[in-house]
């Protein structure tokens, strides 16, 4: 799917746009309109509806992304746990721009059955994680530990 984008509040100070598709080669035109419209002092991406991150799609989100530092300062919004882990592996993904939520993947072992639980940011300190209960058996989940020590390395970059 392409990536697309539609603009979900613009404010005097702040613009919040959600991104929907795959980060792949076709990138760049999308970000030049994206530049076009992101006129605030702030600029939050929703990124929750990214489903593919490419590798091409990748060298042009780090341009991008550095193309709009210039104008807005840059926030994260609902990351998924694809662009946790790209975040990770590839510092220059997130390069220090603050991530305000993202989804944390829980799992039940007792029946293997995952879920993920938007977790939100605030000073750079996750909140504390919930309880989540299994809706299957009811037995509690268990966060996935290593994500989300994993997750705190660019919460603090």
């Amino acid at each position: 799917m392409l990536l697309r984008f539609r603009i979900l509040e613009q404010g005097a100070v702040r613009t919040l746009i959600r991104l929907e598709g795959a980060l792949d080669d076709g990138i760049a035109p999308v970000l030049a309109q994206l530049e076009a419209v992101a006129k605030t002092k702030e600029l939050a991406l929703d990124v929750g509806g990214i489903e593919r991150i490419t590798s091409l799609g990748v060298k042009g989100w780090i341009s991008g992304m550095d193309r709009l530092d210039v104008r807005s300062k840059v926030s994260f919004v609902n990351c998924p746990s694809a662009f946790v882990d790209m975040g990770v592996m590839l510092p220059s993904f997130v390069k220090g721009r603050k991530v305000e939520s993202f989804y944390a993947p829980f799992e039940c072992e007792s029946c293997n059955i995952g879920q993920s639980v938007l977790v939100t940011v605030t000073s750079g300190k996750m909140s504390a994680l919930p309880k989540i209960v299994c809706k299957t058996c009811g037995e509690a989940m268990a966060v996935d530990e290593d994500f989300v020590a994993e997750a705190e390395t660019i919460l603090t970059a």
